[in-house]
């Protein structure tokens, strides 16, 4: 049996795939070909001197998810593959919407979809994804409260002795601060945030720990539930050998764990204490740094803007250029993202700053001449695009406007692509894995292409490709 796993992280929840390229394991520099193709795609889509737009590409961000989709049909053909996601609840937009995709074209296959999230946040694209999964043959469950003697069975069983009073000190404050509502016979936290209550009891089991280790674990809070140790070491300014004994105080403490390439505290809530136990300014000041560390050293766009934006306060000019610079290289993979990048860009300028009108209104202008261009409005495509360099933007390169309807010069650039590798003689499948989308939209595009050159098979139109290079 197959098994791809993981979870999704507080600070990457604006990294478009991030979820689901680190449960394939999808990078460039990946052994499997089809994982390679996966993150060299994504890779490539990137680029900072792209136009802010939500448009630039509007099917990469399919094709991405037909290849992620593809991926998963290929390796439960080999055998069971069980996929395991936790804390959706910080999962970007474009991961949920692969794995929604992936519970439709997954139904028929030997492929199990285990999908975890906590009760809040809560965004609109999780509420569906958890709605397209409920249906048959999936099955939502949602976990109730344990019984006094069930806690202390599984407490004893995850220690080794029977619990004390003290180790179920955490439900009792949870209820002391008035944090546990009950409504329809179910009890719930209210809120995110640790009762003061709880957080002391935490620290107070922290306090074996030195306090070097201890101001490490400050610092590595702030960077999220899980960290690289170089990403620590230049947010404390610390060489690695120098952390090399402190984090081991952490691990053998059980404080933090081995996970990969990264190091993660064991449990969120023993994070949250840490990070929560500091001031706020002193946390929006270790924001602002770690983000100007980190960019110092080319971390990657998204990782730095959320930092500084965690650290900034209004008119902070570093800020909004940062997070205007990530929604960039969002756009092509992710406008839901990049719309999201651009509204905290523009919460962060003064409402009398012209630039943030003009910022706001980009992805709109965007939208709407991205709408009259498939309608093929011409009139009103100028306007929009007239519009959209007044605010300081422009549209991303789509090839010529006002591209006929017929004939070969009305092929776009993805269906020109397909005509070319028809005419070397490759099926369907082999182009869709050479352009990384699937077959069934390698045969869409044919449809058009044909539609279009007003022909019916393949033979004819490979022939009016060798035509074609022929002049």
């Amino acid at each position: 049996m197959q098994v791809a796993a993981g979870r999704a992280e507080e600070l990457e929840g604006m990294r478009p795939f991030g979820l689901m390229t680190g449960v394939f394991g999808c990078t460039r520099s990946a052994t499997d070909p089809r994982r390679a193709a996966i993150g060299d795609l994504l890779s490539g889509a990137a680029g900072e001197r792209n136009p802010i737009t939500v448009t630039s590409d509007p099917g990469l961000r399919f094709r991405v998810v037909d290849a992620l989709a593809d991926l998963v049909e290929e390796l439960a053909l080999a055998g069971p593959l069980v996929i395991g996601v936790d804390d959706l609840q910080w999962a970007d937009a474009s991961s949920l919407l692969t794995l929604a995709a992936l519970g439709r074209r997954a139904q028929y296959l030997p492929v199990a979809l285990i999908a975890c999230f906590r009760p809040s946040p809560r965004s609109g694209e999780l509420d569906r994804l958890a709605a397209s999964l409920a249906g048959p043959p999936g099955r939502y469950l949602s976990l109730g409260g344990l019984g006094a003697q069930a806690v202390a069975d599984l407490a004893a069983d995850a220690v080794g002795a029977a619990p004390g009073q003290g180790l179920l000190a955490g439900l009792a404050a949870l209820a002391q601060e008035g944090m546990i509502e009950t409504a329809g016979g179910r009890a719930e936290v209210a809120q995110t945030v640790l009762p003061p209550t709880l957080r002391l009891t935490i620290l107070r089991r922290l306090s074996f720990l030195s306090e070097d280790m201890l101001q490490a674990l400050r610092f590595a809070s702030i960077l999220g539930s899980s960290f690289t140790v170089t990403d620590l070491s230049v947010t404390m300014d610390r060489p690695v050998v120098e952390l090399y004994g402190v984090l081991a105080e952490g691990i053998t403490g059980r404080v933090l764990e081995d996970d990969g390439d990264r190091l993660r505290f064991r449990h969120d809530v023993i994070r949250d204490a840490i990070y929560e136990d500091m001031p706020a300014t002193i946390r929006h000041g270790l924001h602002r740094e770690a983000g100007q560390r980190l960019a110092q050293t080319g971390a990657p766009t998204l990782q730095v803007a959320e930092h500084l934006a965690r650290g900034a306060a209004r008119g902070d000019t570093e800020a909004v250029g940062w997070l205007s610079r990530a929604a960039r290289e969002a756009a092509a993979k992710s406008p839901d993202v990049a719309a999201a990048l651009l509204g905290r860009a523009a919460a962060l300028m003064a409402p009398e700053d012209p630039g943030r009108d003009r910022l706001l209104a980009r992805p709109l202008l965007d939208r709407a001449a991205g709408g009259y261009e498939r309608l093929g409005a011409t009139r009103g495509l100028a306007r929009a695009e007239a519009a959209l360099r007044e605010a300081g933007g422009r549209r991303g390169r789509r090839g010529s406007r006002g591209r006929p309807r017929s004939g070969w010069d009305s092929l776009t650039p993805t269906e020109h692509s397909v005509a070319g590798l028809v005419a070397e003689g490759l099926s369907n499948p082999q182009i869709g894995e050479r352009l990384y989308i699937s077959s069934r939209t390698v045969q869409t595009h044919l449809a058009h292409v044909f539609a279009k050159l007003d022909i019916s098979a393949r033979a004819q139109l490979a022939a009016e490709v060798t035509r074609r290079s022929s002049v």
